[in-house]
């Protein structure tokens, strides 16, 4: 009678299905996709965020800041008429803004806080 031969593999190998494979394991390395970086074990995506500004507004560092023309206000006594402040002698116009405003280079300056997203 005969049998059939034992099938052994080399040591490192295990037996599978008709051939011997690799028995030995080794973590795989973690590798991130193009545009990413490995950091603690993920990959991490770094995006620039985009401050948009309401409209009217233009953004100056991280905030967004509109400009408005001043008001023009007469001091006591004098009368606005066109661009002068009319008396019985000429005088400078001044320049005021609202509360929520600042004077700068001949216009009220609003500032606005923007929240990123």
């Amino acid at each position: 009678a005969f049998t059939m031969p034992e099938k052994l593999c080399p040591p490192g190998f295990v037996f599978s299905g008709k051939q011997c494979v690799q028995s030995d394991t080794a973590p795989p390395n973690p590798e991130c996709p193009p545009g990413t970086i490995l950091e603690n074990g993920t990959c991490k995506l770094i995006q620039q965020i985009d401050t948009v500004c309401p409209s009217g507004f233009v953004e100056e560092g991280n905030r967004c800041v509109q400009y408005l023309p001043a008001n023009k206000i007469c001091p006591p006594g004098f009368n606005l008429s066109g661009q002068q402040c009319m008396a019985p002698e000429s005088t400078e116009l001044l320049s005021t803004c609202p509360s929520n405003s600042t004077f700068e280079n001949g216009k009220c300056k609003v500032i606005e806080n923007i929240d990123t997203v």
